[in-house]
């Protein structure tokens, strides 16, 4: 029960409200920034909506590690197994990186993972859409989202709640002022304000997901 109020009372607060207006920019095809996770923030967008601009800015403000959160049962469908065993593993998975088995080039520029993305996105793609390996590392996470919740969680969930297909580009942002580590949740926010971006935290997101999902199984 306490943890009901607790997830309420995000909701109710400026947490809970970032969250939406992230949600409301991923829908309207912009990135947003996600802080507060277990392993450090980012970016995030949709990767239906996936472009050359969106994946040059990921790319550019982060390590370049480019990711795509899927469901688990997607990645099987696609025939993406997991880098390492999962025996004993529980959280997001990384899978075998992939690229776009047609139109593109090498499967690094930014068009090439932009369209890769879009096809991890897409319903429609099969295993032979793509080539192993790639450029785009797709992370398999569950339905829950942790807590603390872990970047690749929030991120799906985010997208998730956007309305748009259920795949989310990530890449965790790297210091403005250290380019040497990850970027704290201060300089996070901070980039957000300097981008002209939206943010949110990752436990204003998990709370959003959980009173929609409470407000569908009600109805």
């Amino acid at each position: 029960m306490s943890e009901e109020r607790d997830s309420a009372a995000l909701l109710d607060g400026p947490r809970g409200g970032a969250a939406v207006r992230a949600a409301q920019e991923v829908a309207a095809g912009r990135a947003v920034v996600v802080h507060g996770c277990a392993d450090g923030g980012g970016v995030v967008f949709a990767a239906a909506r996936a472009d050359v601009e969106l994946t040059a800015f990921a790319v550019r403000c982060s390590s370049g590690f480019l990711c795509v959160a899927l469901s688990g049962e997607r990645c099987d469908e696609l025939v993406l197994p997991p880098m390492s065993p999962r025996t004993g593993h529980r959280g997001p998975t990384a899978c075998v990186t992939v690229d776009a088995s047609a139109g593109v080039s090498t499967g690094i520029s930014a068009a090439d993972r932009a369209r890769t993305a879009r096809l991890l996105a897409a319903p429609h793609t099969a295993p032979e859409d793509f080539t192993r390996p790639g450029h785009v590392v797709p992370v398999a996470v569950g339905d829950a989202v942790g807590d603390p919740a872990l970047l690749a969680e929030a991120a799906f969930a985010l997208v998730g709640l956007s309305g748009l297909a259920p795949a989310a580009v990530y890449a965790h942002l790297v210091s403005p002022v250290d380019p040497t580590r990850m970027a704290t949740d201060d300089e996070l926010e901070a980039f957000a304000v300097s981008e002209g971006l939206a943010s949110a935290p990752a436990d204003g997101i998990a709370a959003l997901r959980s009173a929609t999902w409470d407000a569908a199984t009600a109805g």
